[in-house]
């Protein structure tokens, strides 16, 4: 069961995102959708309310906060049960 994701944004963060979860990689799921206020620090905890079994997580990424050039990420931690 997955609880929790932590991203760690570089500028190129995303404003709204989802956390997506499958199983098989084929249907996904969101697991929750985040609305950022663009506050530093770039680092963020995102608490799966409902957790699910998840063997694959993926951000989908809709608008930017710091650039026009896309969305980039240090790293992606996921934390379960």
């Amino acid at each position: 069961m997955i609880r929790q994701v932590r991203l760690d944004w570089e500028a190129a963060r995303a404003k709204k995102y989802q956390i997506q979860l499958s199983v098989d990689g084929i249907t996904w799921r969101t697991a929750a959708t985040v609305t950022d206020t663009g506050a530093s620090p770039a680092l963020r905890d995102i608490t799966i309310t409902d957790p699910v079994p998840g063997r694959f997580v993926k951000v989908y990424a809709w608008e930017r906060i710091d650039t026009r050039y896309g969305y980039s990420l240090w790293s992606m931690s996921v934390y379960g049960v």
